[in-house]
């Protein structure tokens, strides 16, 4: 949990999409070691599978949003038609 709280608190979206896919991995490990050890009357899953439940709405959503913050920082390159190519010819050396 303190390498998660260490990259959430870079600001950075990148940093943040993986710190939540750490904590993901850890509590998908947790998950399964309490069904292996059937420890299941002790460490009840029912917490761990909600936060891995809101962990995954939170990634996609964060995904989301960086997909639509990059294409929106992506220039198309404009390619002049042949209309204005004739209107502006260039100049050679003068």
């Amino acid at each position: 949990m303190k390498r998660v709280n260490e990259k959430c608190n870079d600001g950075n979206l990148k940093s943040k999409i993986q710190a939540d896919l750490q904590e993901l991995d850890i509590l998908r490990e947790v998950t399964t070691c309490i069904a292996t050890f059937k420890l299941q009357s002790k460490f009840p899953p029912g917490i761990l599978l909600q936060r891995i439940k809101e962990l995954e709405k939170q990634i996609s959503k964060r995904r989301k949003s960086a997909d639509a913050f990059t294409s929106l920082k992506k220039r198309s390159a404009s390619v002049a038609s042949p209309k204005q190519l004739q209107k502006r010819p260039r100049l050679g050396n003068v």
